[in-house]
């Protein structure tokens, strides 16, 4: 088989260079967003964007997550098997699903209404697991595979399986940066403080929206590392791939 010609490579790397620019300075204004935007006391929120930190409130009807069994407002999970190959190897999704619901958060001046649809939400995994068969899964997990007719045991597992599973559980404490809009679930004025008219979502204008389970500081810290390798990689891949392009048509 011939092999492929570099300047495939080339064009490749001068594409993924300008998406990985772009993607470099939407970082850089999500950022300058979370330095610049003071963060708000839930008794004092105003409508437009805000940023709140509070923890979870436990209410009566809440998610159960699927592997640990938690009471939860937002789970979501992930089934791998590894494949080999001549190369080394990668993981290969078998099955994934997230669900969630508005919940509410407080802090030391009141409460109020979150709807997690549409955010970016990062946290680390709470629970992940690689193993073959099923030493040392959870009963969870054992049930929800047979459930769903996932081989994991046996000939037909195909080796190493990787389970995480992520969650938002009652008391997290979350960092929020989103738009304080109107609470569908509660009619205008009647509620019986300012927070109770509002619900903090995804805006119609301003479509950054972000909760974490990480400190303010560790977060721009990631962003910080995100904003150098989207805008100097992506610089790099464009002038490097240029380079070449030029080179081959005879004109650098």
């Amino acid at each position: 088989m011939a092999d492929t010609d570099p300047l495939v490579y080339a064009i490749g790397g001068l594409v993924a260079g300008g998406v990985l620019f772009v993607m470099g300075f939407r970082w850089w204004r999500q950022k300058k967003l979370i330095e610049e935007l003071p963060t708000s006391k839930i008794r004092s929120i105003a409508m437009g964007l805000v940023e709140i930190k509070a923890s979870v409130v436990k209410e009566k009807k809440m998610l159960i997550s699927p592997f640990s069994k938690k009471e939860c407002v937002y789970w979501r999970y992930t089934i791998e098997r590894w494949i080999q190959t001549k190369n080394g190897g990668h993981w290969s999704m078998v099955k994934q699903d997230k669900d969630m619901r508005p919940f509410y958060v407080k802090d030391n001046t009141g409460e109020v209404l979150v709807d997690p649809d549409g955010a970016t939400i990062d946290t680390p995994p709470d629970y992940t697991k690689q193993t073959t068969g099923t030493t040392g899964l959870l009963p969870g997990i054992i049930s929800f595979c047979k459930t769903n007719n996932i081989h994991n045991t046996g000939f037909f597992s195909g080796g190493r399986m990787r389970y995480r599973e992520w969650y938002i559980e009652p008391g997290d404490n979350l960092y929020i940066l989103g738009t304080a809009g109107d609470n569908p679930f509660v009619k205008d004025t009647t509620g019986k403080k300012n927070a109770d008219d509002i619900m903090i979502q995804k805006g119609q204008n301003e479509k950054f929206y972000y909760i974490s389970d990480k400190p303010e500081e560790s977060l721009l810290k990631s962003f910080r590392w995100k904003v150098f390798g989207g805008l100097f990689g992506g610089a790099a891949l464009i002038l490097a791939g240029l380079a070449y392009i030029l080179f081959r048509a005879g004109l650098f």
